[in-house]
């Protein structure tokens, strides 16, 4: 990343984008915690404000079965897997599923309401392919505008450019998807995986799927994004100017089946590759 003689507070981007504007890059991937629990697999509240749910109409009544990232105040960035006939809204602020009230441990700190949002459009990538996985990303354009004044919602930050890759990093993978018996998690999990390099991934994968430069792969021992975290993100805290911020650098796409399978990482959609088809679908 290139250092300015001065700190910024705004992303070095692609400032030449005519809806460079719309992306909130003064204030995305903050969080209002002063320090993360390392090691543990349970998030906590409000971690991770950028959590979408999203929410699907199916025959026994309404379910979660995919998450995303709020990016903006009135995008949600997912999975294109992940949107089907059946879309009925997505909600935020979310961390335990049973509970009406979001609290910590203690019970000294608790969260607002969550915000239940409509769907105005769906956007696919045009060259989305179910068959190989390709470009497995899409945007959801919310009915209004997300409600940003509390800690527990607010936006990530993408990866523009000047934003070093994450070739050897530990990244972090976070949802309520399946876990290791099979049950979903009612709270907001997190797993910490190391990227796996392409050419491995490739080998790894060459009888099944054929893996392409806009794919990351990452996990592999064990701990891994299960099918109810598709959509979700895989992302890397990054310092930028006097802040550290989260970076989404992946979607989750697909696995092995039996997800979390020793030696086998996840795939996931690498959106460095799609920042530019992001800022020409966004609108006001």
């Amino acid at each position: 990343m290139k250092m300015n003689e001065e700190p910024v507070d705004e992303i070095t981007l692609n400032a030449k984008h005519k809806n460079l504007y719309l992306l909130p890059t003064e204030d995305c991937g903050m969080t209002t915690m002063q320090f993360r629990v390392v090691h543990g697999d349970k998030a906590s509240l409000g971690e991770y404000p950028w959590m979408a749910l999203i929410v699907y109409a199916m025959p026994d009544g309404l379910e979660f079965l995919c998450g995303g990232t709020l990016i903006s105040k009135r995008y949600i960035l997912t999975a294109a897997h992940c949107v089907v006939s059946n879309i009925m809204g997505v909600r935020l602020g979310e961390y335990n599923m049973l509970s009406n009230q979001d609290c910590d441990d203690t019970k000294s700190k608790c969260a607002p309401a969550v915000q239940d949002l409509l769907i105005e459009s769906i956007h696919v990538h045009s060259e989305y392919s179910n068959r190989t996985n390709h470009n497995d990303i899409a945007l959801m354009r919310l009915s209004r505008d997300a409600d940003l004044s509390s800690e527990y919602v607010k936006p990530i930050c993408l990866p523009i450019e000047d934003i070093p890759d994450v070739e050897g990093q530990l990244l972090t993978v976070v949802g309520w998807g399946l876990t290791e018996t099979g049950g979903r998690s009612p709270v907001l999990k997190k797993a910490i995986l190391p990227q796996v390099s392409l050419d491995k991934c490739r080998k790894l994968y060459e009888q099944r799927d054929t893996i392409v430069e806009t794919q990351l792969c990452a996990g592999g021992h064990k701990e891994d994004s299960c099918n109810g975290d598709s959509g979700g993100p895989l992302s890397l805290m990054v310092p930028l100017g006097r802040f550290s911020r989260e970076v989404q650098f992946g979607i989750v796409s697909y696995g092995l089946k039996n997800c979390g399978t020793e030696g086998y990482p996840g795939v996931y959609t690498r959106v460095n590759n799609y920042v530019q088809w992001i800022l020409d679908t966004i609108r006001p």
